[in-house]
């Protein structure tokens, strides 16, 4: 950009516009005020001047660029016929494209954007990103998860039927009295019989149908005590002794508690035993005895069903009777 500094003082008087035309005359005076008016506004007109040349770019032309350039300083490359200008911020020349060189260049850019489209469309990773790089887990990682997945789903659908007592849940924990036996402090109720805490067994049942029997020769038949007194009586029993010894074990088939009475003459020391297994274990005894020899020695007991029972006397004595009381509601019992 030009910095240029005129001479020229302002003119003072404006003097008075001359005639279109005029000019000076051989011989005759100048007219001042038509002198003053002309120097007046050339004197206006250069001071303009100057400003415009100094607002204007610097321009030239070469085959080189010019030196030392100031921002936005134009340059005719004669060698190529291209007009450049100093980008001052891009520190270097920029050349000002004509009108066919963006016609072409819009179109060699046609199948670039369309390969841009197609890149952008493309979903197959073209720039081959790792699972690392985005964070993201392996197909094996992701396989091996899925795995796990199934296996913990499966193990949980093979638990959740399983009813052999996966957790090892003891009688305890549920408050439930162990097989092998316990203190109970509650009244209990089996199968027709209330054992309370008081340790009265009391049947809980009455019988209204028929019973049949056919073994250990019942010397009578059973009475339906519902028929004979009435109504609601409380058990189905025999009326005279079952075929039992002594030191013999039995088991109670009938599918109910049955209620068994078996006496002793003389002097004699017995046990009632009974067993939840045919091999006698864990066996329940009561010791009873006996020092009157014209006395018979008796007791009731319930036996479970398919319980195991016998009465034990280690001395040889006679049975006196033996008597049993099937439990049940209303169905005919098969006494075996």
């Amino acid at each position: 950009m030009a910095d240029y500094t005129s001479n020229l003082k302002t003119w003072g008087d404006t003097g008075s516009e001359y005639p279109d035309g005029y000019n000076y005359v051989e011989g005759e005076q100048p007219v001042d005020a038509w002198d003053n008016f002309f120097n007046h506004n050339a004197q206006k007109d250069i001071d303009h001047l100057v400003s415009l040349t100094n607002k204007r770019l610097e321009s030239g032309k070469g085959t080189n660029y010019p030196g030392s350039p100031e921002n936005g300083e134009l340059c005719w490359r004669s060698d190529n016929s291209r007009l450049a200008i100093y980008d001052e911020e891009y520190n270097g020349w920029r050349e000002v494209a004509f009108r066919s060189d963006v016609a072409e260049t819009e179109a060699d850019l046609v199948p670039i954007r369309d390969q841009i489209d197609d890149h952008e469309a493309d979903t197959t990773n073209p720039h081959n990103v790792t699972n690392d790089q985005v964070g993201a887990p392996s197909t094996a990682d992701f396989a091996a998860l899925v795995d796990a997945h199934n296996g913990i789903a499966q193990a949980v659908n093979d638990h959740i039927p399983n009813t052999s007592n996966p957790h090892n849940v003891t009688a305890s924990q549920t408050g439930a009295l162990p097989t092998g036996g316990g203190i109970v402090t509650g009244d209990i109720q089996h199968e027709g019989i209330l054992l309370n805490e008081d340790r009265i067994i009391t049947p809980q049942v009455f019988v209204d149908g028929p019973v049949t029997h056919d073994k250990h020769a019942v010397t009578k038949e059973y009475v339906d005590l519902s028929n004979e007194v009435g109504g609601g009586g409380p058990w189905i029993m025999s009326d005279g002794d079952i075929n039992r010894s002594l030191n013999t074990w039995y088991q109670n088939t009938t599918e109910h508690p049955i209620c068994v009475y078996a006496s002793v003459g003389g002097r004699a020391i017995y046990q009632i035993q009974i067993s939840p297994t045919v091999e006698q274990n864990d066996i329940m005894l009561w010791d009873l005895h006996s020092q009157n020899e014209s006395f018979r020695l008796g007791t009731p007991f319930f036996v479970p069903p398919n319980w195991y029972y016998a009465v034990v006397c280690p001395e040889t004595t006679e049975l006196v009777e033996w008597t049993e009381y099937a439990l049940a509601i209303g169905a005919d019992i098969s006494y075996n």
